[in-house]
């Protein structure tokens, strides 16, 4: 569990926008977690940055079509 206070006992105020950026955060560590795990990416099988860069932009445009249903039904792409 967290602390909510810090050294000597003062309240540990987070800054404003804290929250907003943690949610971000999450959004976009599922994404190098399903490329890592599902994508097999959490080794590179490639040598060189190009063909690295090219790995993982196959990954991640697998991720977005393996999304697409999921927004087209919510009406988020409308």
């Amino acid at each position: 569990m967290r602390s909510e206070t810090g050294w000597g006992g003062v309240k540990i105020i987070p800054p404003p926008g804290y929250e907003a950026s943690q949610r971000c955060r999450k959004r976009i560590e599922e994404i190098f977690g399903w490329v890592k795990t599902v994508a097999g990416f959490s080794k590179t099988k490639f040598r060189g940055l190009r063909r690295v860069a090219q790995g993982l932009d196959l990954a991640v445009a697998a991720y977005n079509l393996v999304r697409l249903p999921k927004l087209l039904s919510g009406g988020l792409l409308s």
